[in-house]
């Protein structure tokens, strides 16, 4: 389905991605006839509904809180 959506797996020198590598994200996923679009943050909510019990207790940083030195 990710292969489906344009996911490509990265070919990196060691197969990973590093602290600086961006992410790139051009607007909403494509809706299909099973699976309507959903908006960035529909999607965020539903992917911490289905890590994380009613309950729990998550903390999520959005954006640079605590901008050290080194700029990490």
């Amino acid at each position: 389905m990710a292969r489906d959506r344009g996911w490509k797996p990265f070919y990196g020198p060691d197969c990973v991605m590093g602290w600086n590598d961006v992410l790139e994200f051009d607007g909403d996923a494509p809706s299909t006839p099973d699976q309507p679009s959903r908006r960035g943050t529909e999607e965020l909510i539903l992917y911490l509904q289905t890590l994380f019990q009613p309950g729990n207790h998550v903390g999520y940083v959005t954006g640079n809180a605590f901008l050290g030195k080194d700029g990490k």
